[in-house]
């Protein structure tokens, strides 16, 4: 195992998992974002849409936050089921990257209505069970 990965391990390995009750309140932080952020993405990227009120602002930041809070306390997950396919055609630090990609847009796209727990993320892109 290189040092890279190593460290990683270890500095995930510091992170607590959420609660249930947290991964609602974040979700719901997310969401929002999402929702003033999607506007702007509809409109072609540019314009009126894309102009945030100070208050939207907020809630982009808060919900940047919460994100970021939630995928770092599941990359356990991700590396558990990388480890699962290690050996298979890709490599450990491949099969990270992939499954941190997909635990990013289930943080993203799931819904909040309770329960909505991240049992688990999204197969990588290439997927984990081919070859």
């Amino acid at each position: 195992m290189t040092s890279s990965l190593s460290a990683f391990l270890g500095e995930i390995g510091r992170h607590q998992l959420l609660t249930p009750e947290q991964e609602l309140m974040m979700g719901r932080k997310v969401q929002a974002m999402v929702a003033i952020t999607e506007r702007c993405h509809l409109s072609g990227g540019s314009g009126p849409a894309c102009e945030y009120s100070d208050e939207e602002k907020g809630v982009i930041r808060r919900g940047e936050r919460a994100k970021n809070q939630m995928i770092t306390s599941n990359l356990r997950l991700v590396v558990n089921l990388a480890k699962r396919y290690q050996g298979k055609g890709l490599d450990l630090l491949d099969l990270i990257q992939e499954g941190t990609l997909g635990l990013t847009r289930a943080v993203e796209k799931r819904n909040m209505t309770p329960p909505a727990a991240i049992v688990s993320p999204p197969m990588p892109t290439g997927g984990f069970g081919r070859g």
